[in-house]
């Protein structure tokens, strides 16, 4: 059973690296950011923290989330994506470019299956440029269509299909700016609210993770 963002869903988010963690419904997370700080965000003036563990009523979901901190990690990020292709799965899973390396996320959270359970999956273990401390952690992590300060670069997202076609480095030039000389606002409230928090939620045995411990 997949479930579409629900209202009861609670997000821990911050703005700066060394605030203390926002702990918000849907809604009030939407405010926040689409109303209260929407013009920072777009000006490169904040970036935007957010948790990949989400709450929905005393259950806790699990986003993942692979860190691969270096620019030359883009095979190994392009060998993932055509695993998960052979699966059938690839579409379920995103990259975010943050400037000196990869994230892979995907764009669901899992009931169950905490980060002890991904850490010790022994596929992940293949891949020597993934940075296993960063990956898979409760600590709020630079959301995608964030500008990051340190790398004067917006965290773009693009799908498998996309990256198996064209040049990364072509996007790493293009995403060097701050939002507003990227995106017009539409698109980038369109692309913070694609892409800053999993799209649906699922259980430990729906088909995705089924296929998933096929790897």
């Amino acid at each position: 059973m997949k479930i579409r963002r629900p209202n009861n869903l609670k997000i821990n988010y911050k703005y700066t690296v060394s605030m203390p963690d926002i702990n918000k419904s849907l809604h009030d997370f939407y405010d926040s950011i689409f109303n209260k700080h929407i013009d920072d965000l777009y000006n490169g003036k904040s970036e935007l923290f957010i948790s990949t563990i989400y709450s929905i009523g005393s259950d806790k979901y699990y986003q993942i989330d692979l860190d691969f901190d270096k620019l030359n990690s883009i095979s190994e990020v392009r060998k993932l994506g055509k695993d998960l292709q052979s699966l059938g799965i690839d579409q379920y899973f995103f990259v975010q470019g943050t400037g000196n390396g990869y994230h892979v996320k995907s764009n669901f959270a899992v009931r169950g299956l905490d980060y002890t359970y991904w850490k010790n999956f022994n596929y992940f273990k293949n891949f020597k440029m993934l940075d296993k401390g960063a990956s898979l952690r409760s600590n709020p992590s630079r959301a995608p269509w964030s500008y990051t300060f340190k790398n004067h670069m917006t965290n773009y997202t693009i799908g498998y299909s996309y990256l198996f076609k064209y040049n990364i480095n072509e996007y790493n030039k293009k995403f060097a700016k701050i939002p507003i000389d990227i995106l017009s606002l539409t698109k980038y409230k369109q692309m913070l609210y694609i892409y800053s928090l999993p799209i649906f939620f699922i259980n430990d045995n729906d088909i995705i993770i089924k296929k998933l411990n096929k790897l």
